[in-house]
């Protein structure tokens, strides 16, 4: 039961902490972590789909681009 509880936990800060660490790359220009905030963004995806989510994610940062072909080459181009 403890599992359950930890897991769900986990599966609801995770996607805060992508849209966090978005929010902090994106805000201060920090090219290099772009993979990072990426890499984060598709485990989350994995791990719990919302395509949704993710689209809307990709909207808000349209246009940085480098930091699409991040999400494009974690998300396989999704």
């Amino acid at each position: 039961m403890a599992d359950a509880g930890v897991r769900k936990a986990v599966l609801e800060a995770m996607p805060e902490a992508a849209e966090k660490g978005l929010a902090g790359v994106t805000g201060n220009k920090r090219r290099r972590d772009y993979g990072h905030a990426a890499h984060l963004l598709a485990t989350c995806e994995a791990i719990d789909p919302a395509p949704a989510w993710v689209a809307g994610l990709r909207g808000r940062y349209r246009r940085f681009s480098a930091l699409q072909r991040e999400l494009d080459g974690h998300l396989g181009g999704a």
